[in-house]
Formats: C-alpha cells, structure tokens, sequence
C-alpha cells in the first residue's frame, strides 16, 4: 500500500499517495551519482576541467568555468556564479523568472546568457559556495560524454534498476 503525510504545496493541501512532485534540488544527488558511475567506468575524469568536455559556447564569458574541474563542481568549489542568483539589467533575477514561470523549461542557452561577463564569486577552490551553475555544467557533461539526454540517463542507471516506476525527470 501507499500512505502520504504532510501538506503537498504552500496553499496547506493534503498531500495524497498518487501525487507527483518536481524534485528541485535532489537531481544534484542523482547527477553526482552518475557522475561518479561515469568515472568509475572510465568515461570521465574528475579531475579534467568542465571545459574539457563542453562546447566552448557554454563556458565562454563564464568565470572560472573554462578552468574549473568536475570534481570542484561536484564539491561546490568552482566559484562560478549562481545563475539563479544572476540579476538581468531590469532587476530581476533567473531564480524570479523560473518562479513566475514554473512550466517553462529554460535552455542551456537562456542559462549560458545570465552567466555571461558575472565574475566569480569566488576563486576556484577556496570556498565552498551553493550554486545551481555547478550542476548545471555538470549536467551538460553527462550529455556530452554519454549521448543522451539527462532524463534518459537517470532512467537508464538509476530509476529502472532501482525499480522506481513512477519516477522520471522532466528533462
């Protein structure tokens, strides 16, 4: 049987067994996971800079990211700027528009275009600071290194042999 708890979204509705939920942030687990399933089978280096195994349109203008590696990405130590803390000329910010928008899906290239000419927040390595642009990056080395896009490698390596049926990314 199912059983659910709790309340499913801000307006304090029950949450109900059947429901579905985005799962934000818990992607970061599932992409350091094949990340990490990616270099032990060889297919990546963690320690290789981003820059290594990414179209140069998507590092280009980004601080750091032409010299960061994966592994100071999966750590959190890139000092990339957060593009959902990126602020447009107007004053909004990535993080806003994502909010008011919550059923557009945003492209690497609307992502790569709040990143371009933001310094570092950081130098590389010195600090650990949360942001979703490691991922992101991370993300788009999956891709790149195994074809596919992120919805279908997290099918294929972790929902499916973890038998979990009524879990998937909407990539």
């Amino acid at each position: 049987g199912s059983a659910a708890s709790g309340l499913s979204d801000a307006d304090g509705y029950a949450a109900r067994a059947e429901q579905s939920f985005e799962i934000g942030s818990q992607t970061k687990m599932m992409t350091a996971l094949v990340v990490l399933q990616l270099a032990e089978n060889g297919d990546l280096d963690l320690n290789q800079s981003l820059s290594h195994y990414l179209d140069e349109w998507l590092i280009e203008g980004v601080e750091n990211a032409d010299i960061a590696t994966v592994c100071q990405a999966l750590n959190m130590k890139t000092g990339i700027a957060n593009y959902t803390d990126a602020t447009r000329p107007d004053g909004t910010t990535m993080l806003e528009i994502i909010e008011d928008n919550p059923d557009e899906i945003f492209d690497a290239e609307e992502i790569v275009a709040f990143l371009d000419g933001l310094p570092a927040s950081a130098p590389i390595g010195s600090a650990y600071e949360y942001s979703n642009t490691n991922y992101f990056y991370l993300s788009e080395v999956i891709q790149a290194v195994t074809g596919q896009n992120l919805a279908k490698v997290f099918q294929d390596r972790i929902f499916d042999p973890l038998g979990m049926k009524d879990t998937f990314l909407n990539d």
